[in-house]
């Protein structure tokens, strides 16, 4: 299910989600009165933006065709707005809820997810609010929140999924902000003004994370039917009185901001005595989710964004302002990233992902095996910066680095057959390239490096393999790339910099490599096919690797980083190999066999268990959609170059030659 339709997707959670749903592939459709503009929604081809109010069903139904999945965010969206004039808003919250549902079913829309509100259960005494908890309602917002449920589930059928989401108060940066919500007032009363004003202080709030709330949507959207049919599911991180949240909020700002220290708290009476304490176990037990904790509660706080350091808090800036004075206020500042080698194949997608996020994204590639047109979608994009930069000449004190939050390093020479032949610039730049980078992370205090490590460490693996097995690379890039890592690791435990290390099994997707030496499946595959030759399958095809397509590997890094957990190692795959017969399958083309390879495994396999337990990660992109995605493309391949059986014997003699003589020995 590809193409999504957001109704209110120009608004505050709006503008987190459309660009990530954007990133990771989708076809989206934004349905929006936009009463407040539609900034922070990208320029995207797959974007389409229609101008309309829900309550115009016959506009909205015509919006529908073709459409596989409505997030129903639209809505008039807290209770003095709503009370404002009732008649109308509940014309927008409820009268036309229903004639909506129906407008998607009747056009073939598969599933309908619907953004209620945690508000529904009012007051509540009960340690934990589960989803069976009576709807208590203590104002009109509330209410008919509440009463849109039952009549999406009315309408349920084969064929049309309806799900219920019922969030916690949303909380962090979005490029259409809202400030009326209690940790994003808080924050901004504590930074502008020096003084929090508390009304009442006692009641319990529900809070998450706005990248959480997007990253539910987009769960709901690839959760399988059956779990999340007629299902209603809270999400929520902490539940926090607000006197508390005051408290955080206080101490936080006062850290990061010593000048606008002290910062007072005034308590006041308040005419809104809602209070529940949600528990989101059900969506952890039915799905395998739990919120991610990006910031709402005791640490880290949303919000503020201090100095880089290895314990700030790690939310993103809350309040950003036109940058029009000499120097860069830490509170104007968005989290800057670096991905070395982001101009390449995997790194590319992880700039997608960074900049979708609130990054600005500074990418470090010398341009040999990377090409600035996998970048050239962000083209006029503010927050990107490309530094045409050699890893192996960057200095310890390099500026590259400075204010960096994150560094993802993915340079590196990536082609295993010629590294028999060139061993000594693949110990360079695997090797030594990513010692330079460790020395500029770790000159500049960034707060977290994830680095990009091979599978092919495990050289010839028991499956599904696990992070603990032997180590045997079997050729020189293999070697490198562990090298790398255990420098990575090194300076973890001597210089207590901040580091994760991702094995990456075998990633595709759009914009792999097309051009160099022998070795992309793909890119051999879709050359030839394009050229009507056959395909040169090595060995019977039966072999099966374990892909993971590259957004999956985006999205992983970013969790990687964002834990609190350093030091760590996780396998990166798909967890369901597929025979490379199966791609020759959905290709579709005559087969030339050719020798297999000495040294190659039957089978690659990632036991994925360790990074889905530590950071609730698991991959969206099943194979057939990637392929899909990719034959979408195939016409970036036209100026690869074409391999045929001899060419490739060619190319491949030194593999021969030396990995044959060492299983012979």
């Amino acid at each position: 299910m590809t193409n999504v339709l957001v109704t209110g997707g120009a608004g505050y959670v709006g503008s987190v989600m459309v660009p990530q749903l954007l990133a990771n592939g989708y076809r989206v459709t934004v349905y929006d009165i936009l009463f407040f503009g539609r900034e922070g929604l990208p320029d995207h081809p797959n974007l389409k933006v229609i101008e309309g109010d829900i309550r115009d069903t016959p506009r909205l139904a015509t919006a529908l065709d073709g459409i596989d999945v409505v997030l129903h965010l639209a809505c008039i969206s807290n209770d003095p707005s709503f009370e404002l004039d009732e008649g109308l808003s509940k014309t927008i919250n409820y009268d036309c809820f229903e004639p909506l549902v129906l407008a998607a079913r009747g056009a073939g829309v598969k599933r309908f997810v619907y953004c209620s509100s945690s508000s529904v259960y009012g007051v509540s005494d009960k340690p934990d609010v589960t989803e069976d908890h009576p709807l208590v309602p203590l104002t009109l917002y509330n209410k008919y929140k509440g009463l849109c449920e039952p009549l999406l589930f009315k309408h349920q059928a084969p064929g049309f999924t309806c799900v219920t989401i019922r969030p916690a108060t949303i909380c962090g940066y979005g490029p259409r902000m809202r400030l009326d919500l209690s940790v994003n007032i808080l924050t901004n009363l504590a930074v502008n003004s020096g003084k929090i004003t508390v009304f009442g202080g006692a009641q319990l709030r529900p809070n998450l994370h706005i990248q959480d709330m997007a990253d539910v949507y987009q769960l709901m959207i690839e959760a399988p039917a059956e779990k999340i049919a007629g299902q209603i599911f809270n999400i929520g991180y902490q539940n926090l009185a607000i006197a508390r949240i005051a408290e955080i909020v206080r101490e936080v700002v006062e850290r990061e901001f010593p000048e606008r220290a002290p910062i007072r708290i005034e308590t006041t009476s308040t005419n809104d005595p809602r209070s529940y304490h949600i528990n989101s176990d059900k969506i952890k037990r039915v799905l395998g989710y739990a919120a991610h904790g990006r910031g709402c509660g005791s640490r880290p706080l949303p919000g503020v964004q201090g100095r880089p350091a290895r314990q700030q808090s790690r939310g993103r800036p809350l309040l950003q302002r036109p940058e029009d004075e000499g120097r860069q206020s830490r509170l104007r500042m968005k989290p800057i990233a670096i991905v070395t080698g982001g101009a390449g194949f995997i790194g590319s997608h992880m700039v997608d992902v960074l900049l979708a996020r609130g990054f600005r994204v500074r990418v470090v590639d010398s341009l040999v095996g990377g090409r600035e047109s996998n970048l050239a979608h962000h083209a006029g994009d503010p927050d990107l910066a490309l530094e045409r930069r050699d890893v192996r000449q960057l200095e310890s004190e390099s500026s590259l680095f400075r204010d960096a939050r994150y560094v993802f390093h993915f340079a590196g020479i990536g082609d295993i057959v010629p590294s028999i032949e060139q061993p000594l610039d693949y110990m360079d730049t695997n090797v030594q390239g990513t010692v330079r980078v460790l020395e500029g992370a770790r000159h500049a205090g960034v707060g977290k490096l994830v680095y990009a490590a091979s599978s092919s460490c495990y050289g010839l693996a028991d499956v599904p393999t696990r992070e603990d097995h032997p180590i045997a690379p079997q050729y020189p890039y293999a070697l490198s790339k562990y090298l790398g890592e255990a420098a990575v690791l090194h300076w973890n435990r001597v210089y207590r910099l901040p580091v994760n290390s991702i094995r990456i099994f075998n990633a595709y997707g759009t914009r792999v490599r097309t051009t160099g030496a022998y070795g992309a499946v793909f890119g051999v595959f879709f050359k030839q096919k394009l050229a009507g030759k056959p395909f040169t399958v090595v060995g019977d095809g039966t072999q099966r690797r374990d892909f993971i397509y590259a957004t999956d590997v985006a999205q992983a890094f970013l969790l990687a980083a964002e834990t609190e957990k350093t030091g760590e190692v996780w396998n990166l795959g798909g967890g369901n190999p597929q025979p490379v017969n199966r791609l020759v399958e959905l290709l579709g083309g005559p087969v030339v066999y050719i020798p297999r390879r000495p040294g190659e495994p039957d089978v690659t396999w990632a036991d994925i268990g360790k990074i889905t337990r530590d950071l609730g990660w698991r991959p969206h992109i099943t194979f057939e959609e990637g392929v899909a995605r990719m034959v979408a493309e195939i016409e970036r391949w036209r100026d690869a170059p074409l391999w045929d059986a001899d060419s490739i014997a060619r190319a491949t003699q030194s593999w021969f030659q030396y990995l044959g003589a060492e299983q012979r020995a």
